[in-house]
């Protein structure tokens, strides 16, 4: 019996690929399997969840090991970039890249602007549109698979990642400029996801996760599959790591502009202005119709060798780390959201329900922001809490009234008082629920400020300190401003109906705000109104990356609904919450979708985006895109 060769036998490496790819298939149908589950609810539940599904990802990243995204220097490419910008017609005479310390690449003033001066002018041509990937060898995909049919989103990451990995494209230049990763929770080990610990942006990032690791999953299988993908390049190419660049890009950069013939909106990418970075202010820049370009305006005066930044939009840090990667600490907008709902155990349910839907929300189950600064709680709150304190009789009176515009419009008057015993419910419950949130955290607002003064945490751990701490901050004066308004109320007579009567008066005087919310009548934000009324031309405003659309793109429900509905609720979602705002596409009306669509589109515009009206102007917000409704209605 002679002896066993120990000779080791080399495997074909065909053999091998095909070997990593059917492992790498059955690893996608396991992430499938678990995230079709609803989303636990207990946050213990959701970490053990995020564990198991982190680990199938880092399987799959293993076996693909994408390597393409290591070694690259996007300033090698700044001169490059700078030429194409210039051949396509980029108007930028006046700004160049620069790397700032802690921000990154930006732009910098190469001479004097002055305040609402143009610094930057991107054509159409110029510009990557989801209309581009409609165009490309990824159409005939597009048209067919029902996911992409109604996530215009998806399908311009998707587009991205193909056209990254042409040497020949069109877009190469602006690819080769784009970060190589990001800083949104995407790309968190497990050890700084935990920092978050105890902040509503934990659960909505363990979401954002577990959400985009289906989307690759489903379209993994898809791309092996799908008779539309044969031509493609993604049968041996499509990675996890590519995906989730592809995804974090569109997430953290992406807008909308009007398509050519102004009757709708298409998700954009636009070059060289997108390198602008945040700051306080308001919007500055705008979609020319005329012009058929994007144009930006300085916010302030500007000397040689100072950054151009621009104003996101109203948006929370929450927002901003979830979908751009950074918390901006000086911010002027901050606010943390808070879940609150109507039990249907709650035996005035039915009531309380219409009378909220009378007001304009559709939904028992809502989330509203608590806000920074001198009033930290918002109208909307007010007058949600003080539906959610009636007893039977003061419902009953709010729903018959006559004059239900005057009744409705003084729930969200911080004024005004639906009783004494009401608001003292309201400042009760709310006081209440604002402390237990105080407690989930981990650390106090003192450990916090320590952990960042010892500066040993990688940057993505001090971005998840940075952000507790600016909860915690906002959560504890609001906790201040409760206790203040409590002692006034205690001191007023039992039968008071406001306040003050001096400030009864004023309000008297004022439009109530809610009234007929069912209406097209809404106003936009203070900053979107300065903006819009500096122009006599029609205008529309939008954010960097506007996420009222991103909210169906990557949510839960997105592979499970049709595309017709998907689209709707995009809007939809865009234009609820947080300023009650609602839109149309038709000029007149405005959309600020703050929280669940942080200030996605504006429009405000007095003619309508149809291109006949002279030197139309469409105003473009700076933004990101939301949290919740994203997050939780996102593709399998």
């Amino acid at each position: 019996m002679g002896r066993k060769s120990k000779r080791k036998h080399n495997l074909d490496p065909e053999d091998v690929a095909k070997a990593d790819k059917k492992e790498i298939t059955s690893l996608c149908s396991q992430l499938l399997e678990i995230a079709a589950r609803p989303s636990p609810m207990a946050p213990a539940k959701q970490w053990e969840e995020y564990l198991q599904i982190n680990s199938l990802v880092e399987k799959i990243r293993k076996k693909q090991h994408d390597t393409s995204f290591e070694g690259h220097n996007r300033e090698e490419h700044i001169e490059e970039f700078m030429t194409w910008c210039q051949d396509l017609g980029i108007s930028c005479d006046s700004v160049s890249i620069e790397a700032f310390d802690g921000a990154g690449l930006g732009l910098k003033a190469t001479k004097e602007i002055k305040e609402q001066d143009p610094f930057l002018t991107v054509p159409r041509k110029a510009i990557l549109t989801e209309d581009s990937a409609l165009s490309s060898p990824l159409g005939p995909l597009i048209q067919k698979d029902r996911v992409l049919q109604g996530m215009a989103h998806v399908a311009l990451a998707l587009y991205l990642l193909m056209e990254r990995q042409s040497e020949q494209s069109f877009w190469k230049p602006y690819i080769d400029i784009l970060p190589t990763s990001y800083q949104v929770p995407l790309y968190f080990s497990p050890d700084e996801l935990q920092q978050l610990q105890g902040s509503p942006t934990y659960t909505d990032a363990l979401k954002q996760h577990k959400n985009i690791t289906r989307q690759f999953a489903y379209f993994y299988k898809v791309f092996q599959t799908h008779v539309d993908a044969a031509k493609l390049p993604f049968k041996d190419s499509f990675t996890y790591d590519g995906y989730r660049w592809a995804v974090s890009t569109v997430m953290s950069r992406q807008n909308q502009i009007p398509s050519h013939n102004g009757s709708h909106l298409v998700t954009s990418l636009i070059p060289l202005w997108d390198m602008c970075n945040h700051t306080n202010g308001v919007i500055t820049t705008s979609f020319n119709l005329q012009r058929d370009s994007c144009e930006g305006l300085a916010l302030h005066d500007l000397s040689v060798g100072e950054q151009v930044c621009i104003f996101y939009g109203l948006r929370s840090n929450a927002h901003l780390l979830l979908y751009s990667g950074f918390v901006y600490p000086e911010s002027a907008c901050d606010s943390v959201n808070i879940q609150l709902g109507v039990s249907k155990n709650d035996r005035l349910y039915a009531m309380k329900s219409q009378l909220l839907a009378m007001m304009g929300s559709n939904e028992s189950s809502i989330n509203l922001p608590v806000e920074g600064g001198d009033n930290p709680i918002s109208p909307e709150l007010i007058a949600f809490l003080r539906v959610f304190s009636m007893d039977e009789e003061e419902l009953l009176v709010r729903m018959f009234d006559k004059n239900k515009t005057e009744s409705l419009g003084r729930l969200v008057r911080p004024n005004c008082l639906i009783s004494k015993a009401n608001e003292l419910r309201v400042w009760s419950f709310l006081e209440t629920r604002l402390v237990l949130l105080l407690r989930q955290y981990k650390t106090t607002i003192e450990e916090d400020t320590e952990q960042l003064s010892q500066k040993d945490a990688t940057p993505n751990s001090a971005l998840c300190i940075q952000l507790r701490l600016s909860e915690k901050r906002i959560l504890n004066n609001a906790i201040s401003y409760i206790k203040t308004r409590r002692r006034i109320l205690e001191e007023l007579a039992d039968d008071a109906i406001v306040y003050q009567e001096e400030m009864e008066a004023d309000d008297a005087e004022k439009p109530a705000d809610v009234g007929d919310v069912k209406e097209d009548e809404d106003e936009t934000s203070g900053g979107v109104n300065k903006m819009t009324d500096s122009h006599s031309d029609d205008s529309v405003s939008f954010n960097r990356n506007s996420l009222s659309s991103l909210q169906s793109d990557y949510s839960e429900d997105s592979i499970s609904e049709d595309s017709t509905s998907r689209t709707k609720k995009s809007f939809e979602n865009g234009n609820l919450i947080n300023g009650g705002h609602h839109g149309k596409i038709n000029g007149s009306v405005s959309v600020d979708s703050l929280n669940n669509s942080l200030t996605g589109i504006n429009l405000n515009s007095g003619g309508k985006l149809d291109g006949k009206a002279d030197n139309q102007t469409t105003t473009l917000t700076n933004g990101q895109e939301t949290v919740n409704d994203c997050i939780e209605n996102g593709a399998e």
